[in-house]
């Protein structure tokens, strides 16, 4: 199936370019967003690997249900905040309110 060369194409394309030329700062960009973090340009991966492993055993998972159910295919903001000091909170800015398939 062909899309042809409409802005569907053309933002693919362009995104390609993007992540071609950046690679790195956009590597870093979806790593940050998502709760990672990128090691790169090292030839050291102890650090990293160590920051891993650390990461890999002291998590806790929560788990969030919305209230509005309606599924508009909207962007719904999240906040997670803790009352404990020495910690740090890694969490999606938010979710798109589309039905699951």
């Amino acid at each position: 199936m062909s899309r042809g060369d409409g802005p569907w194409t053309r933002d693919l394309e362009h995104q390609e370019q993007v992540l071609s030329s950046r690679a790195a700062a956009v590597l870093g960009r979806l790593a940050e967003e998502t709760g990672g973090f990128l090691v790169a340009n090292t030839n050291d991966l102890s650090k990293g690997l160590a920051r891993m492993q650390l990461e890999r055993r002291t998590y806790y998972v929560l788990a969030y249900q919305p209230t509005n159910a309606t599924m508009d295919g909207s962007y719904r903001r999240v906040s997670v905040r803790v009352n404990r000091s020495k910690v740090s909170v890694k969490a999606r800015p938010g979710y798109l309110a589309i039905p699951v398939q």
